[in-house]
């Protein structure tokens, strides 16, 4: 993983120099799911069950990871054949190669609904 938590929290790069912005801020290359509508999800399909601030955060945190590792495996396949746009194809491709193939049929469903 790219980035560590030093003991006062805030993240550093693996030199050891702090990555967050004036006031505690995330650098703008650090992109996330908003958290409003990620505890939007939470409350929709969790409505009887609290869960604690920490959860919600390590949440957010898998799912942005998630969304870096498909996007990121994507382009690459998108490059490895020449095109200059990921494709549905590539990321359904991307999916397979990481291991979630079990999720592929669930997405091609959801490409159907777009």
């Amino acid at each position: 993983m790219e980035s560590e938590f030093s003991s006062s929290g805030s993240k550093r790069d693996r030199d050891g120099n702090s990555k967050d912005g004036p006031l505690g801020e995330q650098p703008d290359d650090e992109l996330t799911i908003p958290r409003a509508a990620m505890n939007k999800m939470i409350k929709e399909l969790l409505p009887n069950i609290r869960v604690a601030n920490e959860a919600r955060e390590l949440v957010l945190n898998c799912c942005s990871e998630f969304i870096h590792l498909i996007s990121s495996e994507s382009n690459d396949i998108c490059n490895n054949q020449q095109k200059k746009t990921i494709s549905a194809e590539h990321v359904l491709l991307a999916l397979d190669k990481l291991g979630y193939g079990d999720f592929r049929k669930d997405a091609e469903e959801v490409l159907t609904e777009c």
